[in-house]
């Protein structure tokens, strides 16, 4: 206000200034601190908070594997017999105990004619063994994914970082970690139950809020960077 020692004079000037100023206003409550801040003791800039990706969770939820119903083919003598039963996967759960009994029935104790391996894996062709394979594989990469995400996680809720609402963030996560389980039970019943037509729960919403609170800690970490680099 150099110049306008003059009441009058310093009066036109602040009417002037009111109209005129644009810079951003500043809350007075938080000038204290940010006075403190600049002439206290010298404070050492805060690293930022790394982000978890959910992305690869996300897309498996999208995968063709988990609402086609997978079974045999049904132009096999033994499939007359396996839709009966209704249940194609407890047959290929059987079939294992089978070839592991050196092809004696496993229930009557009995030696299985030739005919019927041949049936068996005439019915459980290459492409139902494909499409269990693919089941198997997003189980596992799913798992995998998860426990990146949760590794990530639980850094940064032991760091305990500055302007994080550990809190919230602990709910947060226990509302993803909520769903990301789920979504492994259903993965394990479709891998034993591979007509099961199941969908996994999105995780976007979850994983979202968890990264907002996360994205607000970044914008105040930045903030007292910023104000260390100015006091520089």
């Amino acid at each position: 206000m150099k110049g306008s020692l003059q009441k009058a004079s310093y009066k036109d000037r602040a009417v002037q200034e009111a109209a005129n100023n644009k810079c951003k206003e500043v809350n007075a409550a938080t000038l204290p601190g940010r006075v403190k801040f600049v002439f206290g003791p010298k404070q050492e800039k805060l690293q930022e908070i790394a982000r978890p990706s959910f992305a690869k969770q996300i897309a498996h939820e999208a995968s063709p594997i988990l609402s086609k119903i997978v079974v045999g083919k049904k132009d096999v003598n033994i499939a007359g017999m396996i839709q009966k039963l209704g249940n194609s996967d407890w047959v290929s759960q059987g079939v294992d105990f089978f070839e592991n009994n050196a092809g004696i029935c496993p229930f009557c104790q009995q030696a299985a004619p030739p005919s019927l391996k041949e049936s068996l894996d005439a019915y459980f062709d290459q492409t139902f063994l494909a499409d269990s394979e693919s089941i198997k594989t997003l189980k596992a990469n799913y798992a995998a994914d998860a426990d990146t995400a949760k590794q990530q996680l639980d850094v940064i809720e032991q760091a305990k970082p500055q302007h994080l609402d550990l809190a919230a963030f602990k709910q947060a996560r226990k509302v993803l970690d909520v769903q990301v389980k789920a979504n492994l039970e259903k993965l394990l019943k479709k891998q034993a139950e591979s007509s099961r037509v199941i969908a996994l729960d999105g995780i976007k919403d979850a994983g979202d809020a968890v990264l907002k609170l996360i994205d607000a800690a970044n914008v105040e970490i930045k903030k007292h960077n910023k104000m260390i680099d100015d006091r520089d």
